[in-house]
This record gives C-alpha cells, structure tokens and sequence, in this order.
C-alpha cells in the first residue's frame, strides 16, 4: 500500500521538524512549502551546517524528497552561498545528487 500524498508530507516533516526546535518561530509549520518558506524568511535561525544536514536527511529518505530540496537549493543554498564552508556545500551537492 503506497502512502498517499499528505502522508508522505507528514513524514517528510517529521524528518526535518527537529531543525525548527528551540526556533522561536511565530509560524506553524505544517506543509513542505511552509516549511521551506520559514527556512527562507528565517535566515539566521537556520545556520548552513543545519541546511546540509537537512538536505541530507530529506534525499536519505525512502522516497527522497525532490521538490522541497530542489526548492532549499533554489530558496536557501544558492541566495546564501557565501556563507556556506566548502564542505558543506560538498554535503549539498551530494544530497542533491542522491535525491535525483
């Protein structure tokens, strides 16, 4: 039995809601879109050590989760580059590959 759609959506929180822990943050997080939108609009409470793990624990799942790290990579990665280590974009580049 395949997962329907919103289920797949609620695991694919659970595997990135601990980044939003001890956040602060005034948003409810219920959606990959509003997850990402929060990442975005919240710069400074996600530092890039946090979005290279995020990324790898969104392609490491069962059914990696394309969308939401193509949109981290477009949304967060690529307009905040020069803040991220080489390593940590080393990490973004293999969770980018694995994902696809």
């Amino acid at each position: 039995l395949g997962a329907s759609a919103e289920e797949a959506e609620c695991l694919t929180l659970v595997a990135v809601r601990r980044y939003l822990v001890g956040k602060d943050l005034t948003e409810d997080v219920t959606s990959e879109d509003e997850f990402v939108d929060v990442v975005v609009q919240n710069p400074t409470k996600f530092p890039t050590r946090d979005i290279s793990k995020m990324l790898w624990d969104l392609a490491r799942e069962e059914e990696p989760r394309e969308d939401m790290i193509r949109r981290l990579g477009e949304e967060v990665v690529a307009e905040r580059i020069d803040e991220f280590e080489t390593q940590q974009l080393a990490d973004v580049a293999c969770a980018l590959a694995v994902s696809n």
